[in-house]
Order: structure tokens, then C-alpha cells, then sequence
């Protein structure tokens, strides 16, 4: 055998070594725990020595008991049955059924494993484009006075969903190929498209102030009566929601972790919230965890610490927004942000709005500790800075330039005295 063509052991991420060969035409790999193993199989193979006849039976009885991997569809049932349904909670698990449902598999399921390629992806991103939404993706069921001609619209995929299953599609790949269900991986040098986000997640303060009084006023909004007739109507629930809305753009907590929150949460003593649970929406029940599965301490002001001042005295394992049995769904918060004259935003960006007017004000370290991010990357992705806050820096130039050019002639000053 040429150097060329020689085999060599090749090493893991676990840990573990693997030999990979051909043989009779076929592809055949083994595994090993240490590398003195696979290099002494090695030896034997490029010395031109074959599997004994008990191995390769040993081998066979393994394969037998496994489970038979024919197309896509089973690659995918493998990773969600030992992967998602063990390691991650429900809210993941139902997105991922319903892209494999209703996007990737009528396009990937019935393609044999030998027979992927790239260009299937390609195509499976072809589709994506022009796929319109199903019906259990949409949002939620609309409350009175929602618009039934603009639920008739055909609702195509937005590209950061397209991106969502082209990723779930690789990670699927990735998982089964690090554990060898299959050969290779035919998708490794697929590339991403980037998504480029054309919204402004956040309010400014006029906005803030603008939303805020409407919800004071009641929540006014003109529609007709069963005569035809125009009248004035106020909002059912807008003042307990706008204790909800109030709390957010005050603590930056996110929504499901605002209707998790416990009285035995709140510490009125020294003026601290800990934030330990969370609200799974899907799975309509708490979660034993937040988001980044850790517990963050956000602080009180006066206004946050009015508000809970009048669940004081609830017991300890008594939610502390306990009438919010239905949160606050993106189609009904669309109304309310049409009826006070706003743009349409979603209750998640009370706490990007939150994150925006903290950055002007707190150290980068404390903010990424209030808003629980593992990273300062992510919360960078909150931080949104108006334009009217980056105008009127330019006339401290002068000043600094002024400064610069005085300690650079005081240092030629000192030295021309030394020499």
C-alpha cells in the first residue's frame, strides 16, 4: 500500500479514536479507546491482513441490533427521540415538530440517506421561499374586533424562519453523522444566508409615553354598533395590563418570566426581585428554569416597587400576576399598539426598549447581569441607540483635541529643560 492510500487513526471529539476504510467496495469504519488500539488495527490493515471471521460475525450481530436508518425522515425521528425529547424543553420541541411537519420533511423526508446531496438542500431553501405558513403557525386565535380580511391574507415564511429550518436541517445532519448513523455529512458545506432584520424592535420615549397615556385614558377606540353607528369604547383589562406593560419596560424581563414571578420571589426589604422561573406559553405551565437556566437579580424602583407593594401580602407560591390567564398573545398586543397609535411591535420589545435606555446610563458588565445574557454579544443585540443620542457629541472635540495638543507641548516643555 502507498504512503499515499496508508490508513491512519483518526481522532474524535469525544475523546475515542476511529479507523476509516474501504473494503470489498464498501465504506467501513471502527472505533477505539485508546490510540495504541487503532494503530495496531492499522498495522494489520495496511499490512494487507483481514477482519477474522468472529469479528466481522461480531460486527455483523452489532449492526443487526441497530436501528435501521433508510431516509431522512428516520435520521430526523432518531434526533428528536434521543436528542429534543431529552434535552430540551417543550416550547423547543414543539417548534421543531412543526418545521419537520410542515417544511422540511414533505421536501427531505422520503430521500434515502445514500442519496442526499446538496442540491437537495438547495432545493429544500428554493421551496422555503415561496412555502406559505399553515394554519398551526399562525398566531394565536383573535380576539373580537381583529380583522378577518387580513387573517385571509396568504402568510409566506419569514426569512429568519427559512434560516430556522435550513439550521435545524444541518444540526439534524451533524448530530447523526457525529454518531455515525450515517457515512458523511452531504450538507457540511452548505452556507447559511444571512438574515437582515428591516424592524426596529424598540420604542422611543415619545412612543413609550404615547402608549403608556392611552392606557391610562382606558384604552379608547372607535368602532361600530349594531346600527352602523360610530361610537367610543375603551378596552376590556387595559389597566391590569398596563401594570403588566409598566413592570417590563421597568425590569427588562421577559414575558414569561413576568407571569412566573412568585411572591416568595420578591425581597421589599432590601428592594430586589429574583428571577428563578419562568411561564412556558406552549406548555401552559411554569418551568423549573429561566431562559439562560440561571437566576438574575433585578432591582426595584419606585414605580415596580408600587406596583408589587399591593400583592404584599399574598402567600409565598401565589403567582403575583395571577389574573393573566391567557399572556399577551402578538395578535392581540397588535391591537393595542394600533389603537394607541403606534408602531406594531411585540411585548418583547419593551425589553429592547428597556435594554436601549439602560446602555446610555450602566456599565456594559451590570446591564448583561440585569437582562441574564451568557454573553455581552447578545445583549449587544438589544441595544438599540436612537439617533438623536449619538447627534451633539462632535463639540467636545475641540475641547479634547485642545487638551491632547497641551500635554503634548508640556512634554516637549520638560524634555528641552532636561537636555
Amino acid at each position: 500500500m502507498t504512503k499515499r492510500n496508508k490508513i491512519l487513526p483518526e481522532q474524535r471529539h469525544n475523546g475515542s479514536w476511529r479507523v476509516r476504510w474501504s473494503q470489498h467496495g464498501k465504506r467501513k469504519i471502527r472505533s477505539f479507546q485508546s490510540k495504541a488500539e487503532a494503530s495496531s488495527f492499522c498495522r494489520k490493515l495496511n499490512s494487507g491482513e483481514t477482519l477474522s471471521s468472529e469479528k466481522a460475525d461480531e460486527k455483523r450481530n452489532v449492526k443487526s441490533k441497530s436501528l435501521v436508518i433508510h431516509t431522512f425522515s428516520d435520521l430526523a425521528n432518531k434526533f428528536m427521540k434521543n436528542h429534543v425529547y431529552v434535552k430540551t424543553k417543550h416550547s423547543t420541541q414543539r417548534n421543531y415538530e412543526m418545521q419537520l411537519r410542515n417544511q422540511i420533511l414533505p421536501v427531505l423526508g422520503s430521500i434515502p440517506v445514500e442519496e442526499l446531496h446538496l442540491r437537495d438542500l438547495d432545493d429544500l431553501a428554493a421551496e422555503l421561499s415561496t412555502m406559505q405558513k399553515q394554519k398551526g403557525e399562525l398566531n394565536r386565535r383573535t380576539v373580537s374586533n381583529h380583522s378577518r380580511s387580513e387573517l385571509s391574507k396568504p402568510k409566506t415564511l419569514s426569512p429568519k424562519m427559512q434560516r430556522d429550518c435550513i439550521c435545524l436541517v444541518l444540526t439534524i445532519m451533524n448530530y447523526c453523522y457525529q454518531r455515525e448513523y450515517v457515512d458523511k455529512n452531504p450538507f457540511r458545506r452548505f452556507k447559511l444566508p444571512k438574515v437582515v432584520s428591516t424592524t426596529v424592535p424598540y420604542l422611543t420615549g415619545e412612543e413609550v409615553e404615547k402608549f403608556l397615556g392611552w392606557c391610562d385614558e382606558g384604552g379608547p377606540y372607535t368602532t361600530k354598533n349594531s346600527h352602523g353607528e360610530k361610537e367610543v369604547r375603551l378596552t376590556l383589562n387595559i389597566e391590569r395590563d398596563s401594570e403588566l406593560f409598566r413592570f417590563a419596560l421597568h425590569t427588562g424581563c421577559r414575558l414569561g418570566e413576568i407571569l412566573g414571578l412568585k411572591r416568595k420571589s420578591l425581597d421589599f426589604d432590601n428592594r430586589l426581585i429574583w428571577v428563578s422561573e419562568i411561564y412556558d406559553q406552549s406548555a401552559k405551565a411554569l418551568a423549573t428554569r429561566t431562559k439562560g437556566g440561571n437566576v438574575r437579580c433585578v432591582e426595584m424602583d419606585d414605580l415596580v416597587f408600587k406596583i408589587l407593594s399591593k400583592r404584599k401580602a399574598f402567600k409565598p407560591e401565589q403567582l403575583i400576576f395571577p389574573s393573566v390567564g391567557n399572556p399577551i398573545w402578538k395578535d392581540k398586543f397588535y391591537i393595542y399598539c394600533n389603537r394607541a397609535g403606534i408602531k406594531k411591535i411585540s411585548f418583547h420589545a419593551f425589553r429592547h426598549t428597556f435594554a436601549s435606555t439602560m446602555a446610555l446610563y450602566t456599565p456594559p458588565a451590570v446591564l448583561q447581569k440585569i437582562l441574564g445574557h451568557a454573553s455581552w454579544s447578545t445583549t449587544m443585540k438589544y441595544v438599540h441607540i436612537a439617533k438623536s443620542n449619538v447627534v451633539g457629541y462632535t463639540k467636545y472635540l475641540e475641547g479634547m483635541y485642545k487638551k491632547h495638543r497641551d500635554i503634548e507641548n508640556l512634554a516637549s516643555l520638560t524634555l528641552a529643560q532636561k537636555e
